[in-house]
């Protein structure tokens, strides 16, 4: 005779623990969810944050660039170095053009590059005193400085103007060898070889329209020898570690 076995107990803790883990797996899943939702929201936010700041920053480096003048010709601001080479740019008839002017604006800004004045700055600065001329100089008048030593060697000690204009072509102020030249040639003593010897040596420098001036002197083939000669000898002296920058053709 078979006996009837009570499983109630049993069944009913069988059925109690498949209740508890069926509640704690759904637990898990509504946490893993939430942390997965929480997880992609702190993803957006740290997206958007960076693209804030990237924004931000662009917005930021935009108005440097538009608040910082623009530079150009020889660290000039542009407004001014746009001045600069309109001033040196020959108007109508520019076959003969002189050295002080250009027929480009890339010559125009090889002139500024070099120090040679405008015409009309050079006019403005002939007529002023020899104080005057010392104040513009020493606040880094370059023209100002041309002429001073050109005047001091021609009105005063001739050794000591030529030491300032020596040391403006050592810096880069190829206008300075105009001065030099001149000098020479208006001194109580013209010499005229030596006056063409600087002359050519702002052509070895670069400047091509120096020939033109040295043409105007009509010399002799013998005394074009001997101012080439002369260049050569005051190349070292007066370029330094300066290396020749040819003036652009027009």
């Amino acid at each position: 005779m078979l006996q009837v076995v009570d499983s109630g107990p049993e069944q009913y803790v069988w059925s109690t623990v498949m209740h508890m883990r069926s509640v704690l797996f759904t637990a898990i899943l509504a946490v893993s969810a939430t942390a997965c939702s929480d997880q992609n929201a702190s993803n957006r936010s740290a997206e958007s944050s960076a693209a804030g700041l990237a924004s931000s920053a662009s917005q930021s480096g935009q108005i440097s660039a538009t608040s910082t003048p623009q530079r150009s010709v020889a660290g000039m601001p542009r407004d001014l170095g746009v001045a600069a080479v309109a001033q040196r740019l020959c108007t109508g008839e520019c076959d003969e053009a002189g050295p002080l002017q250009a027929k480009s604006p890339e010559e125009a800004e090889w002139l500024i590059r070099h120090k040679y004045p405008s015409q009309a700055e050079l006019e403005h600065l002939r007529s002023e005193s020899l104080d005057v001329l010392q104040q513009k100089a020493s606040a880094g008048d370059t023209t100002a400085a041309a002429l001073l030593g050109k005047r001091i060697a021609l009105e005063k000690n001739f050794m000591d103007g030529q030491v300032m204009l020596r040391n403006q072509v050592l810096s880069g102020n190829f206008y300075a060898l105009y001065a030099i030249s001149e000098s020479y040639r208006e001194s109580r003593v013209p010499n005229a070889v030596d006056g063409a010897a600087y002359l050519r040596l702002a052509y070895i420098m670069g400047d091509h329209k120096a020939t033109i001036e040295i043409a105007k002197m009509r010399l002799s083939s013998a005394e074009l020898a001997a101012a080439d000669t002369r260049a050569s000898l005051l190349y070292k002296g007066f370029a330094g570690d300066q290396v020749p920058d040819p003036r652009p053709q027009g």
